[in-house]
């Protein structure tokens, strides 16, 4: 996600709840991110989304679907809304 006051006050909830954030590069391939939340045990993927940020969101969709453990994608929009993606 970038810079924003929601990603912000989320990795301070985060915190807050004794959860691992692992900040992950926004240009990673699916590849790569699958095999990280697979050794890191990843269970829900925090992504921007608006149009500009559509590939990402497939990107976090497909490997959650690949993934062999439950893993779940929190869309966070520009406004500050924040959606699910199953």
């Amino acid at each position: 996600m970038p810079n924003w006051v929601e990603w912000q006050i989320m990795l301070l909830g985060m915190l807050r709840a004794d959860i691992v954030p692992a900040t992950i590069p926004v240009r990673i391939d699916a590849a790569s991110l699958g095999h990280v939340a697979q050794l890191i045990g990843a269970r829900l993927l925090i992504v921007a989304g608006g149009a500009s940020a559509q590939s990402l969101e497939d990107l976090a969709a497909h490997v959650a679907d690949g993934c062999p453990h439950a893993l779940d994608v929190l869309i966070v929009s520009p406004t500050g809304e924040i959606g699910h993606r199953p």
